[in-house]
């Protein structure tokens, strides 16, 4: 009985090994004969396809392994006619790993993909017309055999360095730019899921253009989860970084009627005034220059078709800290409801410098009258010409 075994194990080790063989000499057959040169023919013709414009691959390679590795050095997506001979993108190079075992059972896993130097040129003409919409070709493609299974695929990984977006709206005459852009994120597994799942989503650049500072303001956005559905939009958690200004917290979006927004947010700012800068707003000069400073705003907040409410409403500026909440529960005409408690404030360092010589100030009461405020602010001190006043409660109807 035992010889028995001993032969078994021997005739099956002496098939993995032929079978072993088999694969080696199928892979280098097809390492030493295949041009990559042929695979680029292939992947621009179908590219093209799918975008309805032409595609160029660039030089292209390839390394087999455990893992097949694809690279397109250099390669581009022409621009729609009419908007100019610049390609609508381009790219320094394009690299990507495939597991190769999981071929064998009809499933494309892509561990990674690393794209170098995207640029993007993105423009909207004056009759309103873009150049990103794309129209994929019909029946460019062999049909494929009737028995054929698709061929699932799935992406790891996808990172992007040394972006560049160009967006030049005709319209308004407006041009906007992200530059340094830098990516990372790992897509849905499954791309065709009517719930789409990405993790691990870091985005970081500079953006330039429209009121903002000159020279761009440096930002980043991360979030560990995005989930989308035919129904809603989340973020259980997220994180902006804009200039030296943070904003965390979470968002839901409902995408069905009735369609709401629901946020928790917490901004802070070293300054105020540094702040508005970075979107060009200019503000005021005060007596006091480390006015408009320090900034952190705390609150919930519910948007639906019939206004917005911000509940738990928590702000420190400066040395006040106001708390309560506040609703605009109407936006035409503009209605304002708000319950607000403030400990104390320094109305003297808000005040206009004894240098500025400014036009004398009129109500705008046209505009007035069209707004509809109503609402509680109470302050337990209140410093105004040097006195000071306690328990201040200014009633608005």
């Amino acid at each position: 009985m035992a010889w028995k075994f001993r032969r078994l194990t021997f005739w099956l080790l002496a098939v993995i090994a032929i079978l072993a063989g088999l694969a080696i000499l199928a892979l280098a057959t097809l390492w030493l004969f295949f041009d990559p040169a042929d695979l680029r023919v292939l992947a621009e013709a179908r590219a093209s396809a799918a975008v309805g414009r032409p595609v160029r691959v660039g030089t292209l390679s390839w390394q087999l392994g455990a893992r097949i590795y694809i690279a397109s050095e250099g390669g581009d997506v022409a621009n729609a006619p009419g908007f100019g001979a610049a390609p609508l993108a381009k790219w320094t190079s394009l690299r990507m790993g495939v597991a190769l075992r999981p071929l064998f059972d009809g499933r494309a896993l892509i561990d990674h993909i690393d794209i170098d130097g995207l640029e993007l040129n993105l423009l909207r003409n004056a009759q309103g017309a873009n150049n990103w919409t794309l129209t994929p070709v019909p029946d460019a493609a062999p049909d494929a055999a009737p028995d054929a299974a698709p061929i699932a695929v799935s992406i790891g990984e996808v990172t992007l360095k040394n972006g560049d977006v160009h967006y030049h709206d005709a319209p308004s005459g407006k041009t906007w730019r992200l530059t340094q852009l830098a990516l990372r994120a790992q897509p849905p597994p499954d791309l065709a899921s009517e719930v789409l799942v990405a993790n691990g989503i870091s985005l970081s650049g500079q953006m330039q253009g429209g009121p903002l500072v000159p020279g761009g303001v440096q930002f980043a956005v991360r979030s560990p989860t995005v989930r989308i559905s035919p129904q809603q939009v989340q973020l259980p958690a997220f994180d902006i970084e804009w200039a030296e200004a943070t904003l965390r917290g979470s968002f839901s979006a409902t995408l069905a009627e009735p369609r709401t927004v629901v946020a928790a947010i917490d901004l802070q700012a070293p300054s105020l005034r540094t702040l508005l800068a970075t979107v060009g707003v200019t503000a005021p000069r005060t007596a006091d220059p480390s006015a408009l400073g320090k900034l952190r705003v705390q609150t919930s907040v519910l948007h639906a078709r019939n206004g917005t409410r911000l509940d738990t409403f928590d702000m420190r500026l400066d040395d006040t800290h106001l708390q309560g909440s506040a609703s605009v529960p109407s936006r035409a005409p503009l209605a304002l409801r708000f319950d607000l408690s403030a400990d104390r404030i320094d109305l003297d360092r808000y005040r206009e410098p004894d240098d500025v010589r400014s036009e004398p100030f009129e109500l705008p009461l046209a505009a007035l009258k069209s707004f509809d405020a109503q609402g509680v602010l109470r302050i337990e001190r209140a410093t105004v010409a040097g006195a000071a006043a306690r328990e201040v409660r200014i009633d608005v109807e």
